[in-house]
């Protein structure tokens, strides 16, 4: 079996995945497709040359693709390009392009990109960066914005990584000002004086 780390290095602003069971269509699969919808979707499964579609009716193209080439009945759900909103209605997820809290905020710093490294094992640990902030998948251009709490972030990239790429994870977090890993324990006892000041406002 192939490197998910190598197999899901893609350009997933315009790759469509088949990603699980679709529960609400027995018999069917979810393909999961970037929302807002860019120029061009292509298939996502790595070896396939063939399924790349511009026209007006690109997600009924793809999706009869991946009926007649691979052999997979899929329901098409649309997946927020900024939060984890998802919806098999276009209406709906037009709706939500309009009111998504997160839609203005899609540029991060690239020291905001979490890391990602293999196994041991099938789980693959990730690198979160800490202070909180908008954190961008290593293996994509897709943002969390879920910023509340340690828990809400890596909860969120971790659902993202298993939905769009099929990884497992676990987390820790590396401080962007001393660079200390720091585990989910050790996370609210970090002292680093850089990170207080941020906190309390201080220069």
């Amino acid at each position: 079996m192939s490197d998910p780390l190598e197999t899901q290095a893609l350009p997933l602003n315009k790759v469509a995945f088949v990603t699980e069971d679709d529960p609400n269509h027995p018999g069917k699969q979810r393909l999961s497709i970037p929302h807002p919808l860019p120029q061009v979707i292509e298939c996502g499964i790595p070896e396939c040359r063939s399924g790349s579609y511009a026209s007006k009716t690109k997600v009924g193209n793809l999706v009869q693709h991946f009926l007649k080439n691979h052999k997979t009945d899929v329901t098409a759900y649309f997946c927020c390009r900024c939060c984890d909103h998802e919806t098999s209605s276009i209406v709906t997820a037009n709706r939500h392009e309009r009111e998504c809290d997160n839609s203005s905020q899609r540029d991060v710093a690239e020291e905001d990109k979490a890391e990602i490294k293999s196994g041991p094992g099938e789980f693959h640990t990730i690198l979160l960066p800490f202070p909180l902030r908008p954190t961008q998948c290593p293996l994509c251009n897709w943002v969390t914005f879920a910023t509340k709490g340690a828990g809400e972030l890596s909860s969120s990239l971790s659902h993202h990584l298993g939905r769009q790429h099929r990884i497992q994870s676990k987390w820790n977090w590396k401080c962007s000002e001393c660079n200390n890993k720091i585990t989910n324990y050790h996370l609210s006892q970090h002292k680093c004086p850089e990170v207080s000041n941020s906190r309390s406002g201080q220069p």
